[in-house]
């Protein structure tokens, strides 16, 4: 503790200086993240037309993203604990900027998809700003600090669209691709010169649990790959044994390794923290659900309501405002209330929102359409921040970057999951009404199932720990931390 209050010391002055200089630095890549999904899923249509896809292969497409960065996301915290958080934010930066430009010129579907998991596995770094911050502020203020960063993500939303719609319909969907690029390179310039070097938990000689890493991205991969593929490798079919023989593989590797390696990357000890997985899992619904709604929306106005780009890029700013505004607020009741009480809010408002989707006449005004999406994104973004600051503090200063690494594995899996399984839902209703894609039924029954979803993340949530309800070993070391001022308050 006392080399750790050293440290803290010597760098307080630039700290305390530049900090909200440093949060801008890790906000940039998290807006332009969520930019690029804003644009591509406005861009679904058009993409749809150009390469002649079928609805269940179109949302495997737009998944690929999630399904290359969801293991990757806790070997990063890994890999960042051991060598450094900057450094390996930075080399994730530069993957994401590589994807983009693939992305921009890719003469097929074929290496659009590569391009897309490329930027996926450059994604994955985005939970490291939540451990940066956790090592650079204190427990007090962290609600605070990861409200003001979580928000840029809802920033992203909110511009994502309608700058997407308006695009595509001048230069074409794959001009997307050229804002996703530049600002990407824009936010691996500014974490180079402001974010301040990261200290190194664990010297980076210790020892590296590979076996563990490799089996759980295997595990993982594996399992989204088994589990929402089927339009493209059916149940039963070859491609579908092999993913599920890599699941039970690596899972069982992952055990192995657990018992037998002195250092573990996934200990027993980890699996049975609650403060950190029982928010994780929660948050699984609240991603299920907004991204299934997201998807949803976009083709239901599209397709139903003939909506053009622009236009459904302008309205679904109903649902991502509301997020930005609300994440901070959810921030600030983790603080002053329970993380426990603002989550369950959150996705019990989420929920409603969902339901008033599920039952408008889609014969009406679509406007009618954005009070329940009002409702949906404004439970999402309270909900956002009470789950990820108990999460990423579970394991100790000492395995931020893992935990907040598996958080967010946990988390982006919902996302993950809900594009293609929604695909798979919107095909069967096609199918059943003759192939008709302008049908509303599948639609209504798609967000039914959504508001489903966020009751039981609602009910999981109730479940999670009370601050002060679990020994904090760090609370002295924090209380430390306030007292001599050496971090900044934002």
């Amino acid at each position: 503790m006392q080399t750790k209050e050293l440290i803290q010391a010597s760098t307080s002055k630039k700290l305390f200086s530049h900090g909200q200089i440093m949060l801008v630095g890790l906000m940039v890549q998290s807006t332009i993240d969520l930019m690029d999904e804003g644009m591509f899923n406005v861009a679904m249509p058009a993409m749809q037309e150009a390469y002649g896809l079928p609805i269940d292969v179109l949302s495997l497409v737009v998944a690929v993203r999630y399904l290359a960065r969801v293991g990757l996301m806790p070997i990063y915290g890994f890999v960042g604990d051991r060598f450094g958080k900057k450094r390996t934010f930075a080399a994730g930066l530069a993957i994401f900027v590589l994807g983009s430009f693939v992305s921009l010129v890719s003469p097929s579907i074929f290496w659009l998809v590569i391009g897309r998991a490329l930027q996926g596995m450059g994604g994955g770094i985005l939970p490291l700003a939540m451990a940066i911050i956790s090592d650079q502020f204190s427990r007090e203020r962290r609600g605070q600090i990861l409200g003001t960063w979580n928000a840029s993500a809802p920033a992203g939303v909110i511009l994502g669209p309608p700058i997407g719609g308006l695009l595509i319909e001048s230069f074409g969907w794959q001009s997307i691709f050229v804002l996703s690029g530049l600002g990407s390179l824009l936010a691996l310039i500014l974490v180079i010169r402001l974010v301040p070097p990261t200290r190194n938990h664990q010297a980076p000689n210790t020892s590296v649990d590979w076996l563990g890493a490799a089996a759980l991205l295997t595990l993982v991969t594996g399992l989204l790959m088994a589990t929402t593929t089927s339009s493209v490798f059916p149940i039963g079919s070859t491609a579908n044994l092999l993913f599920w023989s890599g699941v039970g593989l690596s899972l069982a590797m992952l055990l192995w390794d657990a018992v037998k390696n002195p250092s573990p990357l996934i200990t027993f000890e980890v699996l049975k923290n609650r403060q950190l997985m029982v928010p994780s899992i929660a948050v699984i619904f609240r991603m299920f659900a907004l991204s299934g709604t997201v998807f949803l929306m976009v083709l239901y106005l599209a397709n139903v309501f003939n909506r053009s780009p622009q236009a459904v890029g302008l309205l679904i700013i109903a649902q991502s405002l509301p997020i930005f505004l609300f994440v901070p607020i959810g921030g600030y009741l983790a603080d002053r209330w329970t993380s426990r009480n603002a989550a369950v809010l959150g996705m019990l408002i989420q929920a409603v929102g969902m339901l008033w989707l599920g039952f408008i006449d889609p014969n009406s005004n679509d406007l009618l359409l954005i009070p329940g999406m009002i409702l949906g994104g404004l439970g999402a973004g309270l909900s956002l921040t009470p789950f990820t600051k108990g999460a990423v503090a579970a394991l100790g200063d000492e395995q931020a970057g893992l935990a907040a690494g598996l958080y967010n594995m946990i988390r982006f899996a919902g996302a993950a999951a809900s594009t293609p399984l929604m695909g798979l839902l919107l095909a069967a209703g096609y199918e059943k009404s003759g192939g008709l894609e302008s049908v509303p039924e599948p639609y209504q029954i798609g967000f039914r199932i959504l508001t489903l979803c966020a009751l039981s993340g609602a009910w999981i949530a109730s479940r999670m720990p009370v601050a002060g309800s679990i020994p904090d070993p760090d609370m002295e070391e924090e209380e430390l931390k306030d007292g001599d001022g050496t971090l900044p308050v934002l």
